[in-house]
């Protein structure tokens, strides 16, 4: 019986972590505060209602949680076992999420098929659903699925959508913004730093296409690595790679500021 009861811990546990705090981290590092803000005290409150409904599963680990986050009391076993509360439940919104997480699913189909990475932008994804979509969540689709635009038709049946393959040179540079913002985010890892730590970027390469990316994209770069200076050649760091990126080689390398 406790593993019945568990079980549904561990599937929100999931969509918390791959879902809602994935979706968020550019919240969570964003330069509007209010916002920042916002979004870093409903994680604190979901965790701390976390750590009391899992209290009585894992005990020591919803001790160190709660702690950890700051809660009122002495101890997460002081605390009361969360309530229910139906007026907090947003019912529509809640299937509404759900089929965009449907639609999301499909569109990374169609992208596997195509064998496009999802570091690739795209034009346009059109879905069809009986449901009219708001702004808001077409929005988190077209980042989800890293897309320009997304359409929406109306139809019966289930959900499909349909994505417009095409890579224009515009959106070829896009995508190797993407790949390198990646690959200079890892290195931060390594090299220990925060997100209000910020770094010198350097980069060296023969390839054309890729200078012109840096120079058209570099804005971008730099906002999506949290630098504060992007230079045209080698400078003495240990944090570096050379890699290679669509066929020609890239040497990129960090230095915190």
């Amino acid at each position: 019986e406790i593993t019945d009861a568990a079980r549904p811990l561990a599937e929100f546990v999931t969509d918390l972590s791959t879902w809602y705090v994935r979706r968020s981290r550019e919240r969570f590092k964003g330069d509007d505060a209010e916002d920042r803000a916002a979004a870093a005290a409903t994680l604190r409150y979901t965790l701390l209602t976390l750590a009391r409904a899992m209290a009585p599963f894992t005990p020591f680990f919803a001790e160190a949680m709660y702690r950890d986050l700051g809660g009122a009391l002495e101890s997460v076993h002081l605390e009361g076992w969360p309530e229910y509360e139906k007026r907090a439940i947003d019912e529509k919104l809640l299937e509404e999420m759900k089929l965009i997480r449907a639609l999301a699913s499909l569109a990374l189909e169609r992208r596997a098929v195509a064998a496009i990475p999802v570091r690739q932008a795209l034009l346009k994804l059109t879905v069809k659903t009986r449901e009219k979509l708001s702004p808001e969540l077409l929005a988190l689709l077209r980042d989800e699925v890293n897309v320009r635009e997304v359409v929406g038709e109306e139809r019966e049946g289930s959900p499909d959508v349909s994505l417009d393959t095409t890579i224009t040179p515009e959106l070829r540079r896009e995508g190797l913004a993407r790949e390198v913002a990646r690959q200079v985010n890892a290195l931060r890892k390594l090299a220990g730093l925060t997100i209000a730590d910020k770094i010198v970027l350097a980069y060296e390469t023969e390839s054309a296409e890729l200078r012109e990316m840096f120079s058209a994209l570099g804005v971008t770069l730099r906002r999506d690595t949290r630098a504060a200076e992007l230079r045209a050649g080698k400078l003495e760091t240990e944090f570096s790679k050379t890699m290679e990126l669509d066929g020609a080689k890239l040497w990129i390398g960090i230095k915190k500021t």
